[in-house]
């Protein structure tokens, strides 16, 4: 096994030591859709190199692809030397992130994978807007990112119901948690989220949950959300198999956020066609999704919710500092909060100023896809990307390179309302 696992990380690092340069200089839909391929597998490769190679290759397979989004964004700055005005917020909240690294007592590393993660959506968002990407391969890569659903939904299928836990056993899968710095959350060598206790009050036991190919049922379910969210919105052949395997496969994860995401997108649909209806649902969603909540049927929801009620408790107008809220800050044992919420995480470490910048940010780029309104598909970019946002209130794995990363690149795409130049691309 360890062998094979060497063979496959050996082959997928020269593919990658390709792609790099490529990428960066051609920045075209083929560097796209590996850059897709490339963080989809992500952790399964950094978990064949944890297995046979020296942890700086494992490093390495897990930022390479920023080195990718990076080195597109400032290549593309270099070439073109001009900031466009639509990225002012953007620039505003990277500037106020980088002010923030010299706030709070908190050591480099941890600064560092803080920065990382409210990052996150920027570099993502920037990638997009510097593609030489046209109107149809838009489309087409709308549709590359449905077929990549439809294998993960086989593959988490086959995982879940044939292959099970003997077959993550067998790949060692508690060493990728190690290098992440995440052992503690492995039970008797398995991860503690493949598992769920959100309905241990009810069936007295834990629930397997699908994982897939990403190694984590939370990114997988986040993407295959994704999928269903366009396929709400565009037409596809075989639309409604695909719907209904990405949806069988997305509620095995028992992703609260996932399904939650395609229910806030389905309420989208439907405001746009029938107002009155959507409020009705809306109200009757609200009302059902309280009671469960004052019920405590699921069990994490209270947690979820803790971190961003701790965050409000002590609440500031510039925040701690980078590295000082949040799940990876508490790696460092140096978190303010309970962690569990990606706005409070924001409101800890950045404040009211870093948290409103980050709203107006985003609101400022969905609504830069309003200007093709008239093509029904870039609704689903707007949909998805609406309620990311909000369960990213009680949510800290929401916005992430894996599992959202490509809706965020989808809205960099989306947001240029000009035909790119093929030669200087578009940004910035």
């Amino acid at each position: 096994m360890k062998n094979l696992q060497l063979c496959i990380v050996s082959i997928w690092l020269l593919i990658c030591i390709y792609y790099i340069p490529y990428s960066i200089i051609y920045k075209n839909l083929k560097s796209l859709k590996f850059v897709t391929v490339a963080l989809i597998l992500q952790n399964i490769m950094s978990l064949f190199a944890c297995n046979s190679l020296p942890g700086y290759v494992t490093s390495f397979i897990i930022l390479y692809k920023e080195i990718i989004l990076w080195g597109t964004v400032i290549w593309t700055l270099i070439i073109r030397q001009k900031i466009r005005k639509n990225n002012f917020l953007v620039i505003c909240f990277v500037f106020y992130l980088v002010l923030s690294m010299f706030r709070g007592n908190v050591d480099i590393y941890t600064k560092f994978v803080c920065f990382r993660q409210l990052m996150t959506p920027v570099i993502l968002i920037l990638y997009g807007r510097c593609l030489n990407i046209s109107q149809d391969e838009k489309v087409d890569f709308l549709k590359f990112i449905i077929n990549m659903g439809v294998f993960q939904a086989i593959f988490g299928i086959v995982e879940e119901f044939i292959l099970g836990d003997k077959f993550w056993l067998a790949l060692n899968i508690s060493s990728l948690f190690k290098a992440k710095g995440f052992s503690r959350w492995v039970i008797a060598g398995m991860p503690g989220n493949y598992y769920s206790a959100d309905f241990y009050s009810i069936i007295g036991r834990s629930v397997r949950r699908l994982v897939g190919i990403t190694t984590d049922p939370l990114l997988t379910a986040h993407f295959l959300a994704f999928c269903i969210v366009i396929l709400l919105f565009l037409d596809v052949d075989k639309k409604i198999f695909k719907i209904v395997l990405l949806s069988i496969a997305t509620f095995l994860t028992l992703s609260k956020g996932a399904i939650l995401i395609v229910a806030i997108s389905f309420l989208y649909k439907v405001w746009i066609k029938n107002r009155k209806v959507a409020i009705f649902l809306i109200v009757f969603a609200i009302t059902g999704l309280v009671g469960i909540i004052h019920s405590n049927i699921l069990r994490t929801v209270s947690i979820h919710l803790a971190g961003l009620t701790t965050a409000a408790e002590s609440i500031s107008i510039i925040g701690g500092g980078i590295g000082t809220s949040g799940n990876l800050a508490s790696l460092g044992g140096k978190s303010t909060t309970s962690g569990e919420s990606f706005f409070g995480m924001i409101l800890g470490q950045l404040g009211i100023i870093g948290l409103l910048l980050f709203i107006w940010m985003i609101k400022r780029m969905t609504k830069l896809l309003f200007a093709e309104k008239n093509k029904i598909y870039v609704y689903a970019i707007i949909a998805y990307i609406i309620a990311i946002t909000i369960e990213a209130i009680v949510s800290e794995s929401a916005i992430n390179f894996v599992g959202s990363g490509v809706a965020f690149i989808a809205l960099g795409i989306f947001s240029v309302r000009k035909n790119v130049n093929k030669n200087k691309g578009v940004l910035l």
